[in-house]
C-alpha cells in the first residue's frame, strides 16, 4: 500500500492550514451563501400607543371624540365660560317650567315663552341661565327655531306620541339626554339644538347670521 509523500517523509500538518471543515465554511461564505446563525431573541410586543385626542383649551385634559369635553363640558365653538347643560340642571329646568306654568296659570308662562325665545331659551331656562345653541351656526337659536323645538317638537310630536302610547311615551322621552351623544331630548334633535350654560349671557349678543 502507497503512502502520501507527507506520510513518507513523517512531516507534520500546518498548524496555521485550516481544516477541510473550515475551507468549505469559508468557501460558502465567499459564495454569498450564510452560514446558519443562531437565532436573535424575540422583540417584546410593543404596547399600542394612546388614543387620546386634543387636549382641552380649558382643563387642559383629553378632550374626547364628541362636540364637548368629557371633563369640564366646554363646547366647541363657544366662548370658554359656556358649558354644555349637566343633566342635574336640565332637569331642574323641567321642574321649574312646572312651577312657573301653575304659579302664573299658564297665561303668565306662556307670555314670558313668546318674548325670550327670540333669546334662545323659555322662562325655567332664563332663570338657571340655559340657553338653546342651534348646532349649524354655533350661535343661540332665534324665535323661529325655539318655536320649532318647543311647539312643535315638545308639543305637538310628543302629543302624537303620548296619544298612541297611552301617555307612556314621553314619560320615557324626557330621559332621553341620559345616553344620547349631546345630551339631547326629542325636539332638540327636531330644531337641531344644544343646551348650554351660559352663566355669564355670553351668547345674549351672538345672533344667528341665518334664519332661525
Amino acid at each position: 500500500m502507497s503512502e502520501s509523500p507527507s506520510e513518507a517523509s513523517g512531516a507534520q500538518p500546518d498548524p496555521n492550514t485550516p481544516p477541510p471543515e473550515a475551507e468549505s465554511a469559508a468557501t460558502r461564505s465567499a459564495d454569498g451563501v450564510r452560514a446558519p446563525e443562531a437565532p436573535a431573541p424575540a422583540a417584546p410586543v410593543a404596547s399600542p400607543q394612546s388614543s387620546a385626542g386634543r387636549p382641552c383649551p380649558v382643563c387642559g385634559r383629553d378632550w374626547g371624540s364628541g362636540i364637548y369635553c368629557q371633563f369640564c363640558n366646554a363646547v366647541d365653538g363657544l366662548p370658554r365660560d359656556v358649558r354644555l347643560a349637566t343633566v342635574g340642571r336640565r332637569f331642574a329646568g323641567y321642574l321649574l317650567e312646572i312651577l312657573l306654568i301653575i304659579v302664573t296659570l299658564f297665561i303668565g308662562w306662556a307670555i314670558w315663552s313668546l318674548i325670550v325665545w327670540s333669546r334662545g331659551t323659555t322662562p325655567g331656562k332664563q332663570l338657571l341661565g340655559m340657553r338653546c345653541v342651534y348646532l349649524a351656526t354655533s350661535v343661540r337659536a332665534g324665535w323661529g327655531r325655539m318655536a320649532l323645538r318647543e311647539f312643535v317638537g315638545k308639543f305637538l310630536i310628543m302629543s302624537v306620541i303620548s296619544l298612541f302610547t297611552f301617555g307612556i311615551g314621553p314619560l320615557i322621552l324626557y330621559f332621553m339626554l341620559l345616553w344620547t351623544k349631546k345630551r339631547q331630548e326629542l325636539w332638540d334633535m327636531v330644531a337641531d339644538t344644544i343646551v348650554v350654560h351660559d352663566p355669564r349671557n355670553e351668547l345674549a349678543s351672538r345672533s344667528s347670521a341665518v334664519p332661525a
